[in-house]
């Protein structure tokens, strides 16, 4: 494969699949309309996701769902983020909304069919990057 380097995926080629994600999962990642703050974190989010793919920890499958295996939480099986339907967006509603981590953990849950318990139990790391996945999500709606 051309976009390999020892094992290792080319940066472009990462970017690409963010972007195949994007389009498959109907996302908007056009920065022209957001405000310098939202700029800013969706870049960052956007460059840790790529990172992701580019050391193989994040794949996005044959129906565009980002596939992520966590790297510092022990033995813990790959996780598939699904997309999402409006019963799991109302998910969210459950929590106040200053309970901002709390609504992410509830929406990751539902996006992956895991518990928020499970995500409790992750690593920082592994947590920010799933945290990462699912605000792409909860941004879009």
């Amino acid at each position: 494969m051309s976009d390999k380097t020892e094992g290792t995926i080319v940066k472009e080629f990462a970017e690409k699949e963010l972007e195949r994600f994007a389009d498959i999962m109907g996302l908007d990642f056009d920065v022209a309309d957001m405000d310098r703050e939202d700029k800013a974190d969706f870049e960052s989010i956007k460059r840790r996701l790529i990172k992701r793919i580019m050391n193989r920890s994040l794949i996005i499958n044959d129906n565009g769902e980002p596939v992520y295996t966590p790297q510092r939480s022990g033995e813990v099986e790959a996780i598939t983020f699904k997309e999402p339907t409006g019963a799991m967006l109302m998910e969210m509603d459950k929590k106040k909304p200053s309970q901002e981590i709390g609504k992410v953990a509830i929406f990751m849950a539902a996006i992956t069919g895991l518990s928020s318990a499970f995500f409790a139990k992750l690593k920082y790391a592994d947590f920010n990057i799933c945290s990462d996945i699912t605000t792409l999500f909860m941004d879009a709606e």
